[in-house]
């Protein structure tokens, strides 16, 4: 039996909501794939540094990962995203944007140490070539 579409979402949120129950229980594992998608966020905006605000909209944005469907389906918010770095020793700061104003955030370096530990180096998707 095929399911409808609507249905289909419908399994899915639920699937999600029963996941984050464990959320307890395995933050280390939510918390490398939120260095994962980080990686990705900072990689697709080609920026040194991201505002808080910018950083939990790309990590919502991102419908093969929890955070979207996060705390209840409203989203990953600051308090959130600062409470799964503090294991990794990674907090928000003031950053001075480039038109004066000062908003909280994250800069690439702030991740990379945690990058090198928990995530596996890229691998270049280019073949190799015979010699």
């Amino acid at each position: 039996m095929v399911a409808a579409p609507d249905r289909m979402e419908n399994l899915k949120a639920m699937a999600l909501s029963l996941s984050h129950s464990k959320q307890a229980e395995e933050p280390a594992e939510f918390g490398v794939l939120l260095l994962r998608d980080i990686r990705d966020a900072f990689s697709t905006e080609r920026q040194e540094r991201l505002p808080s605000a910018k950083l939990l909209a790309d990590l919502n944005a991102m419908d093969e990962s929890p955070w979207p469907t996060w705390s209840r389906g409203r989203g990953l918010d600051a308090r959130g995203l600062a409470r799964l770095l503090r294991p990794f020793k990674i907090e928000p700061h003031n950053l001075r944007m480039a038109d004066g104003s000062v908003v909280k955030g994250y800069e690439r370096a702030d991740f990379e140490d945690a990058w090198a530990t928990y995530l596996p180096a890229l691998v270049s998707a280019t073949a190799l070539q015979p010699a």
